[in-house]
Parts: structure tokens; sequence; C-alpha cells
């Protein structure tokens, strides 16, 4: 039996745990999940509960935020948390528990159930806990007791784990280099990914023009489109572009920066603001696009996940990141778009002319790079994984 432990932070993080629970069942994994109740967060896929039709789901209270400068989900979920483990763990021992995150701060529990219960256990991180390039730090006394406590948590956690997950290559050598102590064959990476599956079910493609640009998803304060809208500006003006020829098609939230940018070079008419939608929907306006865009942060950790949505729908990609990052090298090995410096609006400028001129890259699908990223093969991975990390525990005990 695997024990999950997630909680639900956003679609990715819920979606990479559903498909996880979807293909261990097939491997003859029993799978309970434990999480917060849905009155703490607003489930914007429902459609990924499927994924977990026939997993028991086990629901927790939470304690309120109370203290300014510590807004980390987990540091008010682990004394809730705790009882409900200990409940669960008398009515069925499991072979290992997997921890999702973030939120961090709940993994204590991780130590403290191996230190009790004798429980081997993997942390699977999402995003990088305390080498996190892009989080934002608040600085009151009680954010620099949560940093010190982070900073004495971390390596303790990390130290007795039997297997420390990241989903890409660069954050896994980030662990590994600070860590060096561990052994290596305890740092993996496991990717996200795509469903095959979700693809069969999209149906016809959506677009409002014969050269949609389409990007999905957020864009928050670390990834900066400005060299794109600017480029688009220029690209539309110099082929005196009407809005029935070109848009750019956003699914995601409205972020008001970027609506300010928009508003600022004149552009809000080429631009289709279609909002939140869910996954299979979004999955529609990418078929639908010309080009998809990936607008990235400045580093080569960041493993923005739309990119495999772009790929298994064999999308030409625009993508502004960093040269000798996780997409650059995915981009390279897909061989079907470009990676265009940040800031770099004649750059920019300069690929749009082009694939608005002599069409975009008609090239051979690349299936070894779809079969690597194919959700039912890394949880297959995944699967293997575990099963030798609770045989090397109990070779250790």
């Amino acid at each position: 039996m695997v024990a999950y432990h997630f909680p639900p932070d956003g679609v990715v993080g819920a979606q990479r745990v559903a498909k996880f629970s979807k293909y261990l069942r097939k491997f003859k994994w029993n799978i309970k999940v434990i999480t917060v109740k849905e009155k703490y967060y607003s489930y914007k896929n429902p459609e990924l509960l499927n994924d977990l039709a026939g997993v028991e789901i086990v629901r927790t209270d939470r304690l309120p935020s109370f203290i300014p400068g510590v807004n980390e989900e987990g540091f008010y979920w682990w004394p809730l948390l705790w009882f409900s483990l200990k409940k669960e763990l008398r009515k069925q021992k499991p072979d290992i528990i997997y921890f999702t995150g973030g939120p961090f701060y709940h993994w204590i529990l991780a130590w403290l159930i191996k230190k009790i219960y004798h429980l081997p256990y993997i942390l699977d991180f999402r995003d990088p806990w305390s080498l996190n390039p892009y989080r934002k730090k608040r600085v009151t006394s009680f954010s620099r007791l949560a940093h010190w406590l982070e900073k004495k948590l971390e390596p303790l956690i990390i130290k007795e784990a039997d297997l420390i997950v990241n989903v890409t290559e660069e954050a896994t050598a980030m662990y590994q280099e600070k860590y060096k102590y561990i052994k290596e064959k305890q740092f993996v990476t496991l990717p996200n990914g795509v469903d095959r599956e979700d693809l069969s079910e999209i149906g016809e493609g959506i677009n409002f023009t014969p050269f949609d640009i389409v990007y999905t998803g957020k864009f928050d304060s670390f990834r900066n489109p400005r060299s794109f809208f600017e480029a688009y500006r220029l690209f539309i003006d110099r082929f005196s572009l009407t809005t029935a020829d070109t848009r750019f098609v956003w699914v995601g939230i409205p972020e008001e920066p970027i609506l300010t940018i928009i508003k600022d070079l004149n552009l809000k008419q080429y631009c289709q603001i279609v909002g939140f939608k869910p996954y299979k929907e979004v999955l529609k306006y990418i078929k639908g696009s010309k080009i998809c865009l990936l607008i990235a942060g400045e580093h080569p950790y960041e493993p923005t996940t739309k990119i495999f949505d772009y790929i298994f729908l064999d999308k030409y990609i625009i993508a502004q990141a960093l040269q000798g990052g996780f997409v650059f090298r995915v981009l390279k090995e897909y061989g079907k778009g470009e990676l265009v410096p940040f800031f770099d609006s004649k750059a920019m400028l300069n690929v749009l002319v082009k694939n608005y001129e002599n069409g975009c890259q008609k090239i051979p699908v690349n299936d070894s790079l779809k079969n690597r990223f194919d959700r039912e093969h890394i949880s297959f991975e995944l699967s293997n994984l575990m099963l030798e990390a609770i045989k090397r525990y109990l070779w250790r005990k």
C-alpha cells in the first residue's frame, strides 16, 4: 500500500497526484490519499477527481492562518494532520508514504512517522523548498523565525528520506549539490507529463483566426512577457493585420500587470482573454492554435508544465527561456520551435515574421520524447522506484 499525502495546491499539483494514482492502481498498488477538506480551496478542475475513482480519500481540517508573515499552509496543517495520520496508520500500515509539496512544513511528520512507526517515505518536490528562486519573502520577525525553521527542517527531513523526487534534472542537481553527503541514488527526477487518454477526448480545436498565438496558465511575477507583446505590436503593424488575421489567446486567470502591458501597447482588440478553463478545454485552444507561446522565469530548473501539452499536440513553440535550462533542453530535442533570449523583442519579432511568411516548421513527430513524458510511463518508473525504496529500507532494518 502507498499512502499519498498532498494538499491540492493548484492544478498541476493535484493533477500530478491524480494521474499517478490512476496508473499506480493499474500496477496493483493500493492507495489512500490524505488531503484537506474542500472548504479550504476552490477546486478548478473537478474532472481530475475521475482519476481518483476507487481511491479512498481522507480529508482533514487545518488551523486558520494566525501568524503574520507565515503563510505556508503546511505550517497550519500539520497539527490536525498528525492525528489523522496516526488514525490511518493504526487502521492499515502502509508499505511507504509519499509526501508532495509545496507546502512543505508538514513534511516534519514524515520524519516523525519514520522514527515512531518505522515506515519509509518519499518526498516529491514539485517546486524546490529552500532553494526556490522565485519565492517572495516578507521580512518580519515571524518570517525570520519561519526561515530559520525551514533551514533546520529541510536537511533533517531530506536526510531520512528514502527517495527525493524533483520534476527536472536541474532541480535534482540543485539538491544533490546542496546535500552532497546523501547517497546520489536517493535523488531522482520524475517529470510532469501528459496522459494520452486526455488527448483522445479533445475533439475539434478552438481558434479565432488563422494565426492564433496561444498561451496557457499564469505569468506570475517572475515571467515577463513584455518583449513578446512589443514584438507582437510591431508584427501586427508590419503586415497591417486585423483582428480577423491574428489573435493572442490567453487561457488563464487574467493578471493586472499583464493587462496593463496589453493596454499600454494598444493590443486589447488583438487579445482574446478567455479566462480560466478546465484542463481538457484548455487543450482545445492549444490544438486550434498556429503557435504556442512559452514564457519561463530566469532560472534553469523551471519545469513550465505547459510545454508538455504543446509537445503532445505537435505545436510550434516560441519560448522565452534560459539557455541551457530545462526548457532549452526539451525544446532542442523536440526540434519544432525556437528559443528567444529574454527581453529581446527584435528576436521575437523575427521569429513571428518568419513563421507568418513561411509557415511553422513541419517535422516528424519525436515519439521518444513523447514516450518519456507519457504519464503512464512516468508512473511505471515511480512504481519501480517505490519498490526499490521499500526493499532498501527493509534490508537496512
